[in-house]
C-alpha cells in the first residue's frame, strides 16, 4: 500500500461526510418523494447507514446481508471484456429493447414502486411513483434514459431491481423484512 493511501482515504471519507451533511440541509432532499423512497430503501438495507443510496451502495448492502444476486452483463464494447448477453451493444439497444432484456426473466412485480433514474439525482427531480403492471409504458414514455443508473424500488414487494450505467443489471429479491433486520442484529 502506498504510504499516503491512508491519508488520502481519510480525506475522501471526510469530504463525503461533509457532502452528506450539506445534502441533509438542502430542502430538496426533504421533498415527500425523496423522503418516502429513502425510507423504503433504508428499511430493507439498514446497512447503508448514512451512505447515499446508489446501485453500488445497494449491491454492497445486499452482499453484506448475504442476499444472493447476480449481475447480468450486456454486450458492451468499451469494457475490458465486451462479452455479454445479446447481440447488440448496450448503448445500441433502444429503450424498449433494454427494458425488455432487463425484465425478460423477472417481469416487474405488480404494485407501487419508486422509479429512480439518474435524472432524479442529476436534475434534482423527485423519484417517480409508478406501478409495476404499467412500468414498461411509464419508463418508455418518460423523459428519462434507461442507459444510465436506474433504481426500481418496490414499496410492497421485497424487491429492488437496478440497471447500472456500465451495461449490466440485477434483480435483488429480498427475504421477508424481519429476516433482514434479524441478520443485522
Amino acid at each position: 500500500m502506498n504510504p499516503s493511501e491512508p491519508n488520502r482515504l481519510a480525506a475522501l471519507r471526510e469530504k463525503a461526510a461533509a457532502a452528506r451533511e450539506r445534502a441533509k440541509q438542502d430542502p430538496f432532499w426533504q421533498r415527500p418523494g425523496w423522503v418516502a423512497a429513502e425510507a423504503r430503501i433504508r428499511s430493507v438495507f439498514a446497512t447503508l447507514g448514512d451512505a447515499p443510496f446508489s446501485p453500488d451502495a445497494i449491491t454492497s448492502a445486499a452482499t453484506q446481508l448475504c442476499i444472493p444476486f447476480d449481475f447480468v452483463l450486456l454486450r458492451n464494447p468499451w469494457r475490458s471484456n465486451p462479452a455479454g448477453k445479446g447481440t447488440k451493444a448496450f448503448e445500441d439497444l433502444s429503450e424498449a429493447e433494454l427494458f425488455d432484456s432487463v425484465f425478460e426473466e423477472h417481469p416487474p412485480a405488480p404494485g407501487p414502486l419508486w422509479f429512480m433514474p439518474d435524472d432524479c439525482f442529476d436534475f434534482r427531480r423527485e423519484p417517480y411513483l409508478a406501478r409495476g403492471e404499467s412500468l414498461r409504458e411509464f419508463a418508455l414514455n418518460g423523459p428519462c434514459s434507461l442507459h444510465h443508473d436506474v433504481l426500481f424500488i418496490w414499496t410492497e414487494t421485497p424487491r429492488v431491481s437496478l440497471i447500472h450505467h456500465e451495461g449490466c443489471y440485477t434483480h435483488i429479491f429480498l427475504p421477508d423484512e424481519p429476516v433482514i433486520r434479524e441478520a443485522q442484529s
